[in-house]
């Protein structure tokens, strides 16, 4: 009823005139018109970077999910540390920085951080249930967190905390640098003050008048400021709240946070903080809607999210879980697949590396900046060597390459001193090219090429290996056979010797000639297929050439005398002799 009522009186004021232009307003207001929104943003991290306890121990739902941290043995109420050899009571504490997800830190009623005597530990880490120590045994140290950590934040003076919904100080609190009108990052820190908008609200015309620009997500989440474009790294992680950075030097420095986020709601504890994180939906929808063709290609990882490797945990906020594994993620987005480690990959401010002492995160002669190796894998995997790790991250998301198929065709025959051909063009390879075709004929000598073609000196069964080669370099061997017999001699007399089957002589012209006189010689030849093929042709100075319109074989017929009655001729096939004759 408070909130209600305050926001009644703070709309009067707006709606009666009484409020200033480009005046903050606060969320209160901001909730009548947007209950929706700010039910949800009132559950996300933002507002609660600062909250003011007043000095009263905060009931335990005073942060949101109470029930989740409760569930999982975390106090929703932070318990509070010793400081100056004291245990601290909630009357001592004036304000919590945090205790959202990471870690608890608290204000004194002067404004100081709380951060004890040398040995003391004065920081909740929530992941961990335990104290840590914060610039223990230093000088008092202000709280001068106000620009990204509260809501129309002023740089000059000690925030005297009169807010709209009223306070219990009166006098400034020195330990407090600057101004500001609400603790936390609410509604206008990023939208404006929204004292004209409210006006036009609720006179039917606010959506013509929206809040002046608030801060943009890059002016906090900045580490290396004033912008100067560094992403400072330190004890084995990259610092926290540095995201603008890391996109900055990323391959989607042209994308907008909410390109991803939704910034009323929460991230860390899946409140649709991604806009993708909706249920039945695959948390890489974002990443695959853009990047659908980099499926994982290594056994036994399908179900890994791609955020785990390309967004791991390379930043510390709070608690490291390993030497690898922080507890924010970053968001360089490509990962250097050399076996280079992080501590070897940060440099001082001249570009010299640091060996692990800190630094700021090495960028390329583009400006780029990527994630190494150790980050993207021994999180997970923490007992895996680097260079192991980096051979299988340079082609989780290359498909493994398929083998080709070698078909030698075959069996071959042939005979002695005859060239037989062969062929390999029945060989494959469904992913690529085959780029070499090896052979082994099998009697010592090899050849290379689709098509070959070798002569067997000796008859016999030879084993024919053909070897084939894709182009991304995996082979494949089959076999057959060559069968080859030897070339029979030629017979005497006017003997039609058949070398192979079906093959005969037919017909022949005797004549008496001079070497000026043609001759008629006529073949015939029945193949193996059954083709059956004539030939004719003539005799020129003792040579006879004749006509054949068979694709198997060329006939070359000889006669041994210069002239007078034909004597003998001799018929040969492809250069060996298959029938010798004559009359005498």
């Amino acid at each position: 009823m408070k909130r209600w009522l305050s926001s009644v009186f703070v709309a009067a004021l707006v709606v009666g005139g009484y409020a200033q232009a480009q005046d903050y307003v606060t969320d209160d207001l901001c909730g009548l018109c947007h209950g929706d929104i700010a039910d949800s943003y009132m559950n996300s991290g933002h507002p609660w970077k600062l909250h003011h306890t007043h000095g009263q121990t905060p009931p335990v739902d005073e942060w949101p999910w109470s029930d989740v941290k409760t569930a999982a043995g975390i106090p929703p109420v932070p318990p509070l540390p010793v400081a100056g050899g004291e245990q601290l009571g909630w009357s001592d504490v004036e304000f919590v920085i945090g205790n959202f997800f990471w870690k608890a830190r608290f204000i004194r009623p002067d404004g100081f951080i709380y951060i004890g005597d040398a040995g003391e530990k004065t920081q909740w880490n929530l992941a961990t249930q335990e104290f840590v120590p914060y610039h223990a045994g230093e000088p008092d140290k202000p709280y001068n967190c106000g620009r990204c950590h509260t809501t129309g934040y002023q740089p000059d003076g000690n925030q005297t905390p009169i807010l709209p919904i009223g306070t219990d100080h009166d006098e400034p609190l020195p330990g407090l640098v600057g101004t500001w009108v609400q603790d936390g990052v609410r509604c206008e820190a990023c939208h404006g003050p929204a004292s004209d908008h409210i006006q036009a609200a609720f006179a039917g015309n606010g959506g013509n008048v929206p809040p002046p620009g608030g801060k943009d997500c890059r002016e906090c989440h900045y580490r290396d400021a004033p912008l100067n474009g560094r992403m400072p790294w330190k004890g084995g992680f990259m610092r926290h709240h540095q995201q603008a950075e890391d996109m900055d030097h990323s391959p989607h420095a042209e994308l907008h946070c909410n390109t991803c986020h939704n910034p009323h709601r929460s991230t860390v504890y899946n409140d649709g903080g991604i806009s993708a994180y909706e249920e039945g939906v695959s948390k890489d929808k974002l990443c695959t809607d853009c990047h659908d063709d980099k499926p994982y290609e290594v056994a036994g990882m399908e179900s890994v999210n791609c955020i785990e490797c390309h967004m791991p945990d390379m930043g510390k906020s709070a608690v490291a879980v390993n030497p690898y594994k922080g507890d924010v993620r970053g968001h360089l987005f490509q990962i250097m697949t050399d076996p280079i480690a992080a501590a070897d990959n940060v440099v001082d401010a001249d570009g010299n590396l640091t060996g692990g002492a800190p630094g700021f995160w090495k960028q390329d002669a583009n400006g780029q900046a990527f994630v190494t190796v150790d980050y993207a894998c021994l999180g997970c995997h923490t007992g895996m060597p680097l260079d192991v790790a980096a051979g299988i991250a340079n082609g989780i998301h290359e498909p493994p390459n398929v083998p080709p198929t070698a078909d030698p065709n075959g069996p071959y025959t042939g005979t002695t001193g005859q060239a037989v051909a062969f062929d390999g063009s029945g060989s494959t390879d469904t992913d690529g090219t085959i780029v070499s075709y090896d052979w082994d004929f099998g009697d010592g000598n090899t050849g290379t090429g689709v098509n070959p073609t070798h002569t067997y000196a000796a008859a016999g069964q030879y084993t024919v290996t053909l070897t084939v080669t894709d182009d991304g370099g995996d082979t494949d061997t089959n076999a057959t056979t060559a069968d080859i017999t030897d070339t029979p001699p030629l017979p005497p007399g006017d003997t039609w010797v058949l070398d192979i089957p079906f093959r005969y002589m037919y017909d022949q012209a005797i004549v008496t000639f001079t070497p000026y006189v043609s001759i008629l010689v006529r073949v015939e030849t029945m193949f193996p297929d059954g083709t059956i093929v004539r030939g004719m042709g003539f005799e020129v100075r003792g040579m006879v050439y004749w006509w054949n319109y068979n694709p198997y074989s060329v006939f070359y017929g000889r006669i041994n005398r210069d002239a007078g009655t034909m004597s003998g001729i001799v018929i040969s096939r492809q250069g060996v002799g298959i029938w010798s004759g004559g009359q005498p």
